[in-house]
């Protein structure tokens, strides 16, 4: 006969688990597990305990076996799939969440966890269906809402009013319940003091976001501004960006962990005045913390400049390329203009070497694979196809993942582009990666959403970009950094524009590059500081016009 399995003995050791007493619980389970042979509750169990532990492939050992002693349950086909994706099976975990689904079909996680399998796919049209799916069940779970429109921005054809509305969809959701436990802001009114400002980000790192703003870190005029930064950087993480931003900080604070309730109370605590996002909608990003609005102006910048739809959202840097007067109301922000609204820090020089003879013509796109739509290779298709000798060069970390290498090679097949003329490559580390550029003789844009970092690192690497500047800020990305350039004449208006440009803009490429972006406002880290300091300064100097004026009226009222 089957040993005893008690319910009292499982349920001691999953509470021990789910109160920080690991190793207590999974012994426990453990033991349940082993004298389990009626129907796998132990074993599932335990595998919660493994799961909980990280040890994803004993806990998926522990769930078949509880699969097998009673089949076909959704709760164990979900955990499975969560181990699996553990171990980055993401195929495994969508057959199982597949399934879980199957048996349950109102299943929030699953839903929201096939659209997150979708999302790192690059799948974005059937990661949105299964994150609208979700949110018909839990329309405030913020993650969700993160996933959606951040896949929303990929998708081709979505317009800026578009994006909006469903931007404002995620404010009336998530932004009014938060905002009801808003707090009257006590900071002295001086229009000229010191100002505190915080930036919060899971980007203090080897990352393109810190790259943007972490110059600026270095030449804020200390007298003026006090840099404080809320960094979602796991400890074991951090590298050298995150020490030399930290070191940077006159404030810095880990929350890792933190709820959103703990976050906004360090906020206050530290009495920020200015609190600036960089993430937005990306991972990392903490939208909801800016929905308690924890300091009195609160801005986006840099990072992910596509508007949060917030109306704790005061500000959003942009400049008159990424959004052109006619473009504003696609923002819910105001729109507050500098020169160039990007900018990068270049972390080690790789040299420019001339490019071999006699090989054949290469266009190249070393950007992030989920910005391959069907549109884009649709377009470099046509470019390809105007010069048959040709071959196209994709390089990214997405690449790893069979099935999105065979859907961009099935892509460019649908449109009469063989294997023979496609050099796809995984992840190398970031000095080969930047080395790649040397074989690219032009790196063609992608649409609907362009490249930001991966523009400026070709143009620093020598190598011309051509873009087609888009209808929304998206689209006008790398654009705005060839206006600062000088290289208005690589924007092209339309794509039979792009495909002329590709032909003629070809050989453009040199060591002449690299000297025209260093000489110009995209490295030029100080001029951008000057002009964020002078945006944030103004900014604060409306705020205290305007609280001067209420404060004004509330006293004529009293009268």
């Amino acid at each position: 006969m089957p040993a005893l399995v008690t319910r009292d003995a499982v349920g001691r050791g999953l509470q021990a688990v789910n109160t920080g007493r690991l190793e207590e619980g999974l012994r426990t389970l453990s033991r349940e597990a082993r004298n389990d042979r009626l129907n796998g509750d132990a074993q599932h169990a335990y595998g919660l305990g493994l799961l909980a532990a990280e040890r994803f492939q004993e806990a998926i050992a522990q769930f078949l076996r509880a699969d097998r002693l009673k089949p076909d349950r959704w709760q164990v086909q979900q955990n499975l799939s969560a181990a699996y994706h553990g171990l980055r099976d993401y195929d495994a975990a969508y057959r199982t969440a597949t399934r879980s689904l199957e048996l349950n079909p109102d299943n929030f996680a699953m839903l929201y966890h096939l659209g997150d399998l979708h999302l790192i796919w690059g799948e974005m049209v059937e990661a949105n269906a299964y994150y609208e799916r979700a949110l018909a069940i839990n329309p405030r779970h913020a993650d969700t809402w993160m996933g959606k429109l951040f896949a929303l921005d990929l998708i081709p054809g979505v317009t800026g009013g578009q994006a909006l509305a469903e931007r404002q969809r995620y404010a009336n959701a998530i932004e009014q319940p938060i905002s009801r436990y808003r707090l009257p802001h006590r900071q002295s009114r001086e229009p000229d003091r010191q100002l505190r400002v915080g930036f919060i980000s899971g980007d203090f790192r080897d990352h393109t976001a810190g790259y943007m703003f972490g110059p600026l870190y270095e030449h804020l005029d200390r007298d003026q501004f006090l840099v404080f930064s809320y960094s979602s950087v796991a400890p074991e993480d951090a590298d050298s960006i995150t020490r030399w931003l930290q070191s940077a900080s006159n404030g810095w604070r880990q929350i890792v962990g933190c709820s959103t309730q703990q976050v906004v109370q360090a906020i206050r605590a530290d009495e920020i005045d200015i609190l600036v996002d960089t993430a937005g909608f990306t991972n990392g990003g903490h939208l909801p913390v800016f929905c308690a609005k924890p300091a009195p102006l609160q801005v986006q910048a840099w990072g992910y400049l596509t508007g949060s739809g917030l109306d704790a959202m005061d500000a959003i840097l942009v400049d008159d390329v990424l959004v052109p007067p006619e473009h504003e109301h696609h923002f819910s922000e105001r729109l507050v203009r500098v020169p160039y609204a990007l900018g990068f820090a270049i972390n080690g020089d790789v040299p420019i070497i001339e490019r071999p003879e006699g090989r054949p013509l290469t266009f190249g796109h070393l950007g992030r694979s989920d910005k391959v739509s069907r549109d884009a290779v649709r377009l470099w298709a046509r470019v390809l196809h105007a010069h048959p000798e040709s071959r196209m060069l994709l390089k990214d970390r997405g690449f790893r993942m069979a099935r999105t290498q065979t859907r961009i090679e099935d892509w460019f097949a649908e449109e009469g582009v063989g294997l023979d003329r496609l050099d796809i490559r995984g992840p190398t580390p970031r000095g080969e990666h930047l080395a790649t550029y040397r074989e690219v003789d032009l790196v063609l844009d992608s649409v609907p959403q362009g490249g930001g970092t991966t523009t400026i690192e070709a143009l620093h690497m020598g190598t011309p970009v051509v873009t087609m500047l888009g209808p929304r800020i998206i689209g006008r990305i790398a654009a705005t950094t060839l206006h600062a350039v000088g290289h208005d004449e690589w924007i092209a208006a339309n794509e039979d524009e792009y495909v002329q440009k590709a032909a003629f803009f070809a050989h453009a490429g040199g060591p002449h590059l690299r000297d025209e972006i260093v000489s110009s406002v995209v490295f030029d880290s100080k001029a951008r500081t000057r002009a964020f300091e002078a945006a944030l300064r103004e900014l604060w100097r409306n705020w205290c016009r305007r609280q001067s004026t209420a404060a004004s009226h509330t006293k004529a009222d009293k009268k």
